[in-house]
């Protein structure tokens, strides 16, 4: 029973977490896995010169700079899927209060509080502008016919 308890908890973490970055997560791990294969296709052609040969000195010249660029393209990969996240605050509601200040405070503070609510961009700007919110039935009293 407690395994299914935790078996469910840890699919339905892991459902939320990867919600919003599966996509980061799945360029990143093609980005990854298309290095690899082509350090490994490389390596296999070096390997695959005859030794001694003015070609394979050539070659093995630029092994240094094949790891270099694998390894590049690996760690620009993964800051591209985690930075965004680093940068995002965790709780917004903990950047700025949308109640009115208290006190004196200065109209620059009032300022930025109506800026983070205008650019909050959570899908409810069309509701947050309105200059009067109504209820459900301030609505079926509005629409309905007087008489």
């Amino acid at each position: 029973m407690l395994n299914q308890i935790l078996k469910l908890a840890f699919v339905s973490s892991a459902a939320l977490f990867l919600r919003k970055r599966w996509q980061r997560l799945s360029w990143c791990t093609a980005v990854i896995l298309a290095a690899i294969y082509a350090h490994s296709e490389y390596l296999d052609y070096v390997a695959a010169l005859p030794v001694g040969t003015r070609e394979a000195a050539e070659v093995s010249e630029h092994l240094l700079m094949a790891f270099v660029l694998k390894n590049t393209a690996i760690v620009i990969s993964i800051l591209a899927a985690i930075l965004p996240d680093l940068r995002r605050p965790r709780n917004r509601r903990g950047r700025g209060s949308r109640a009115a200040p208290v006190g004196g405070a200065s109209p620059d503070v009032k300022d930025t509080v109506e800026t983070e609510e205008r650019s909050c961009g959570d899908g409810f700007d069309f509701v947050r502008h309105r200059r009067k919110l109504l209820t459900r039935t301030e609505q079926i009293m509005r629409d309905k016919p007087s008489g």
